[in-house]
């Protein structure tokens, strides 16, 4: 599947959940992204950088469409190859989300303050 089609195809997708899809300048000013995802006033939208191309705007949208979690792809019938690429790319963000997961949960290491440590029967090494 070229491209322009991919792109028509997620366009449609889009729409179908009821996400609004607007192209604008977005590499210009403190703005400097190639699209993103938000909620304003209660309504979901999507806006995409309008000078990217074709395979650009599919790779944002189809990075764009993985991070919803709370959207089931399979049942808008993509075709097979967008779907397993979105998936995929869900595998990953999941992936990563859990690495960085267990770099931020504490841990039960000794404390440098010795009165901590005879609280709980840690020591120090």
């Amino acid at each position: 599947m070229k491209a322009d089609e991919e792109l028509i195809t997620l366009e449609k997708a889009l729409e179908n959940l009821s996400i609004a899809l607007e192209y604008d300048d977005l590499k210009k000013g403190v703005i400097n992204t190639s699209g993103g995802y938000f909620i304003h006033k209660g309504r979901e939208r999507v806006i995409v950088h309008k000078s990217l191309l074709p395979f650009e705007r599919v790779d944002v949208l189809m990075d764009i469409l993985a991070s919803l979690d709370h959207i089931d792809i399979v049942k808008f019938e993509l075709p097979e190859s967008l779907s397993t690429k979105i998936s995929e790319l869900r595998e990953r963000n999941l992936a990563e989300s859990v690495k960085t997961d267990d770099l931020s949960e504490p841990h039960d290491s000794p404390s440098i303050n010795p009165e901590e440590n005879e609280a709980t029967g840690q020591t120090n090494p």
